[in-house]
């Protein structure tokens, strides 16, 4: 394990909404995000993706652990 956590988020049924997630899982930095994800907080992890037009693309997140 690197101490690295992904997170990739789509909407397959391209209803273009956003979605808040929330991991039950701790971050110590934020390593790289789509401009779409919006992190609010790491301990936990909270993230808000917006899926607005996207088509179904994925959308990913990388943070240190």
């Amino acid at each position: 394990m690197d101490g690295k956590l992904s997170v990739g988020v789509s909407d397959p049924t391209q209803l273009g909404r956003s979605v808040e997630i929330i991991l039950e899982t701790e971050a110590t930095k934020l390593l790289s995000a789509d401009q779409e994800i919006k992190v609010s907080s790491f301990k936990p992890v909270r993230l808000s993706v917006n899926l607005d037009k996207s088509d179904g693309k994925t959308f990913r997140v990388e943070f240190q652990k």
